[in-house]
């Protein structure tokens, strides 16, 4: 990655925390207010903190870049999928994705989000 989209890059990261998927909570409504004994035997675990603002406002800038853009934004950041089901699913090169991802940081870089 290139040093001028280091700062875009750590505010992506930052976005993939504040639009992370969850799973919705009808999966399995019996085990909705049990709680684990395993936190017992193990260390917690802390993530780190989401800023909420910044997050918010990357998802706005993001929503109006070009659909394959933010769709390859989404699926670097958030998604997090596998490389090549999301290549053939839109017909790129690994090549192509690569530039497609630069281009996107540029563009947030370019309408300087």
């Amino acid at each position: 990655m290139p040093d001028d989209q280091r700062a875009i890059d750590a505010r992506l990261e930052n976005w993939s925390r504040y639009v992370a998927v969850k799973l919705p909570g009808w999966v399995s409504p019996i085990w909705k207010l049990g709680k684990s004994n395993g936190r017992q035997w193990h260390a917690p675990e802390f993530r780190p903190d989401c800023d909420v603002l910044d997050g918010h406002e990357i998802e706005k800038a993001v929503a109006n870049l070009p659909k394959l853009h933010a769709t390859v934004l989404r699926w670097a950041y958030v998604y997090r999928g596998g490389e090549i089901p999301f290549r053939r699913k839109h017909g790129l090169t690994r090549e192509g994705l690569a530039q497609l991802l630069h281009d996107g940081r540029c563009m947030l870089i370019n309408r300087r989000v």
